[in-house]
């Protein structure tokens, strides 16, 4: 057991993303970039991930920028041949239509999860390793979390369009997520969490609420060579299956509508499909618009309630094994994960 999540740890660091792209080590060699977008606008590359660091080039709209690591808000770039290049920070929504350059062990925008956990009890979250940054949000007791990595006693997660972080000492239950080489029935495969308001003021109790029942309906298995269809899942988004009135994000507008929140839901379970390239065929997902939502990364939401549109979010197993969906919503924050079985 201890050599298998040796392993399944090793396998795990190999691919996943550096605590953030500032982190990212120079060298004397232009790296190789691994994808590749349309500008959007025109804009300033910022030395660092910051809109307050000084600029070092401009991209113009319309340009061709070439990724070479991204984190939830900023891509870094490159600009220039083999002689002459700098690499640089671009906001990540502001370039589009991006495309892999080489093969790449995950989809662009994919977060990878190395561990899920339980908060032991209530603990802040912060915008960076210290006590000292700002605080995000107040992890309580008992919430479900997929942790990206953890180093010096610190775990980090995806909050939003930026990373989070937490100590380590108010957790149980920190379990691996393996690859699917090293799984074993019942062992996490994947795994991804997003973050909801808890304000008790307008609708937003009501798509608490239903964030909570789409959680329930999807939390399914699915056998080997299986297709799933969340709107024909979690949906219809009626009353009549217990959905209530709440906001929806559609065709750029706030709109109420029976089901507000399940794209939440749709949106957290794409990310965790996104980190099973080999066993998980993606077979229909759109967007909420060019700037997606803000409860994610840009470019990784999953539009849905409207299939004849095509907004639904459809995929097939194609492990050679069942799979299971678990999913719950607890004071504020969505936790997905995919067992083998």
């Amino acid at each position: 057991m201890i050599r298998r999540i040796l392993l399944s740890l090793i396998a795990i660091c190999a691919c996943l993303p550096p605590l953030s792209a500032a982190q990212a080590s120079q060298s004397d060699q232009m790296p190789t970039p691994l994808y590749a977008g349309i500008v959007n606008t025109n804009l300033f590359i910022r030395k660092e991930p910051s809109q307050d660091s000084e600029s070092i080039g401009v991209l113009q709209n319309g340009d061709k920028a070439y990724i070479v690591d991204y984190d939830p808000s900023w891509l870094k770039i490159v600009k220039g041949d083999e002689v002459n290049w700098v690499t640089g920070y671009v906001l990540r929504h502001r370039v589009t239509k991006i495309v892999s350059l080489v093969d790449v062990a995950y989809p662009y925008g994919t977060t990878p999860a190395a561990f899920t956990a339980t908060i032991t009890e209530d603990t802040m979250l912060y915008a960076a390793p210290s006590e000292e940054s700002d605080a995000l949000f107040l992890l309580s007791k008992g919430t479900r979390m997929a942790i990206l990595a953890v180093e010096n006693g610190w775990a980090q997660v995806v909050f939003q369009r930026q990373y989070g972080y937490f100590y380590l000492d108010k957790i149980c239950d920190l379990t691996p997520v393996y690859g699917e080489e090293y799984a074993k029935r019942k062992d996490t495969i994947s795994a991804f969490i997003s973050f909801y308001s808890t304000k008790n003021e307008g609708s937003n109790p009501n798509r608490m609420f239903n964030i909570a029942l789409a959680c329930d309906y999807i939390s399914i298995e699915l056998g080997a060579g299986e297709e799933f269809s969340f709107d024909d899942v979690a949906g219809p988004y009626q009353g009549i299956r217990g959905y209530l009135p709440a906001n929806s994000f559609y065709e750029g507008e706030v709109v109420p509508s029976y089901g507000g929140g399940c794209c939440q839901v749709s949106s957290t379970l794409y990310n965790v499909l996104l980190a099973m390239p080999k066993g998980i065929d993606v077979l229909q997902r759109a967007a909420h618009g060019p700037s997606g939502i803000t409860y994610l990364p840009h470019g990784v939401d999953a539009a849905c309630g409207n299939k004849s549109k095509g907004l639904n979010l459809v995929f097939k197993n194609i492990y050679s094994f069942p799979i299971k969906i678990e999913a719950c919503a607890y004071d504020g924050v969505l936790f997905i994960a995919i067992q083998k079985l």
